[in-house]
């Protein structure tokens, strides 16, 4: 009976003390660097530039997953894991079939410029660990569409808090009061997906693009006509997701999404930076009937997917999209 209580104990303390391994490629046994690996509920970090994961003590961590773009999905217990290697095992893409349809009876370009505004309120928050998509319809018949350029409108949200904070005591006393932002650079991964028959989507196998986003960098343009990207028969959904603030070279902060402040390798204290003051923010636009399609996939959330989101505007009636400037070339056959 004692040896059980004493067993309880020690897997009690597991639960809430630092957790600590390494990530590699099992076949290269390369370090792998910006790996998610999630844990508790929601919550989650990523692997620093050797490969390291170091979980802070004071979470309740007893198991974590680990979903990496190109890697076979890996969860285990932390008693399993605690102090040692956890090796990724590759996955195999094959690159869609190409068919031939013969000489286009018409080429022509379709360009769809991004709105940005200077205000704060006309923009959406993008968390940590979250991931919007944008869906563009296909709705040529018979033709192919390839998009050729991306444009993402990042919003400026310096702020006089000060100031505001003294206009809100002065009509109301029961407000919260904002605090300065925290002057995070922000990793963002670019994906690009088909829908599926049963409404559900599939990465392709073009590489993901990845920029750092800060507020020097507040409007972000990419050149996609040599990566060939392409839509199928529906459409083509771009993803951006927000991986977390990361450092000048682009390697992630190991910092969790949600918890106690911790220190960082640099030596600086470092607070959970998920609120809408700090984090990365997208232009909207009204929303018109038949536009564009939006959707959202939490991915520190269990099975995580792909879900249709509303960006709600000044009234309930009325929505507002991502947006997103393009360029599509559309081939006629």
């Amino acid at each position: 009976m004692k040896l059980l209580i004493l067993f309880t104990l020690l897997a009690a303390q597991l639960c809430v003390a630092q957790v600590h391994f390494k990530i590699v490629n099992s076949e290269t046994k390369e370090a792998l660097v910006n790996i998610p690996v999630r844990f508790g509920e929601k919550n989650g970090m990523y692997s620093n530039a050797q490969g390291e994961v170091t979980i802070p003590d004071g979470f309740e961590v007893q198991q974590i997953t680990i979903a990496a773009l190109g890697y076979k999905p890996y969860t285990a217990e932390v008693a399993i894991i605690q102090n040692t290697t956890v090796s990724l095992k590759p996955l195999t893409y094959h690159l869609p079939e190409v068919v031939l349809r013969g000489e286009p009876k018409k080429v022509k370009t379709f360009k769809q410029k991004a709105i940005r505004s200077n205000s704060v309120f006309d923009s959406h928050w993008q968390y940590h660990g979250v991931e919007y998509g944008v869906f563009i319809p296909n709705n040529h018949d018979n033709a192919d569409m390839q998009l050729l350029e991306l444009t993402i409108p990042f919003i400026s949200k310096r702020r006089d808090w000060k100031k505001e904070n003294e206009d809100y005591k002065k009509d109301s006393t029961n407000v919260r009061v904002r605090t300065l932002k925290n002057d995070f650079q922000y990793l963002y991964r670019i994906s690009f997906y088909h829908m599926n028959q049963d409404s559900t989507f599939s990465r392709l196998s073009i590489p993901p693009k990845e920029l750092i986003v800060s507020d020097e960098n507040r409007k972000l343009k990419m050149d996609l006509e040599k990566d060939q990207v392409w839509a199928d028969h529906s459409g083509l959904l771009i993803g951006l997701h927000n991986l977390g603030p990361c450092d000048d070279k682009g390697i992630l902060l190991s910092i969790p999404r949600f918890g106690k402040e911790r220190i960082g390798p640099n030596g600086k204290m470092y607070k959970p930076i998920n609120n809408r003051e700090n984090v990365p923010h997208i232009g909207v636009t009204t929303k018109r009937k038949g536009d564009l399609v939006d959707y959202i996939n939490w991915h520190f959330k269990e099975n995580s997917k792909w879900e249709p989101m509303r960006f709600l505007g000044g009234t309930p009636e009325k929505t507002r999209r991502l947006s997103l400037g393009y360029k599509l070339k559309v081939i006629t056959y």
